[in-house]
C-alpha cells in the first residue's frame, strides 16, 4: 500500500467491494461522499428518525423511521425494530417492523426481515429471509399515508372494494 501518489487507492478507502448474485462487482460510496449520516456500529439510538437524507444503521436502532425523499439502509450487522419508511430502503443486517419504500426496498443476502413490506418493487436476493406479507400494489404502496388506508376502514381484501362511507 502506497502513502502517496495513488489517487484511486486513496479513493477507495473505506469502501468494501461486494459481489451481486450475477457476479459483478459493486464499490458502495460512504455515506460522507452522498451526504448522509452514519449511526456506527457501536451506537445504539431510541426514538424517531425523520429528514430528507441519505441514513445508514450498522448499530441498534428502535423506535420509527421516515425518510421520504432518502435512502434507508440497515447495514450488515446492524439490527433494527422498528417500522421504516423511505424512498429506498436497503437492508443488508436484521429488520423487525414493517417497511415501506415508496421507490422500492431490497433485501440482500443473508438479511432478515421480520414483518411486512410494502413497495411498487421488491428485491429479494437469494439467501435473505422474510416472514411477512409482501405488497407490491402501487395504490398503496404508493399511498400518502404510509400504506395505510385512507377511508377510515380496514384495508381492503385483494380483489374486493373498500367499504365506503354515505356522502364520500
Amino acid at each position: 500500500m502506497a502513502l502517496w501518489n495513488n489517487k484511486e487507492e486513496a479513493s477507495t478507502a473505506g469502501t468494501a467491494a461486494t459481489t451481486t448474485t450475477a457476479g459483478e462487482s459493486r464499490k458502495p460510496l460512504p455515506a460522507a461522499t452522498r451526504g448522509g449520516s452514519v449511526l456506527g456500529s457501536g451506537l445504539r439510538l431510541e426514538g424517531r428518525l425523520h429528514g430528507t437524507e441519505d441514513v445508514r444503521l450498522e448499530g441498534r436502532f428502535s423506535g420509527e423511521a421516515n425518510l421520504p425523499k432518502g435512502q434507508l439502509t440497515v447495514a450488515r450487522g446492524g439490527e433494527v425494530q422498528a417500522d421504516l419508511t423511505a424512498r429506498i430502503v436497503l437492508v443488508e443486517g436484521k429488520v423487525t417492523g414493517d417497511v415501506q419504500g415508496i421507490e422500492r426496498v431490497v433485501v440482500r443476502q443473508g438479511a432478515t426481515v421480520e414483518g411486512n413490506i410494502v413497495a411498487p418493487r421488491v428485491i429479494l436476493e437469494d439467501g435473505c429471509r422474510v416472514t411477512g406479507a409482501i405488497d407490491m400494489a402501487s395504490d398503496r404502496a404508493n399511498a400518502p399515508s404510509g400504506g395505510k388506508p385512507t377511508t377510515g376502514g380496514p384495508p381492503a381484501k385483494p380483489n374486493q372494494p373498500v367499504a365506503r362511507t354515505a356522502g364520500a
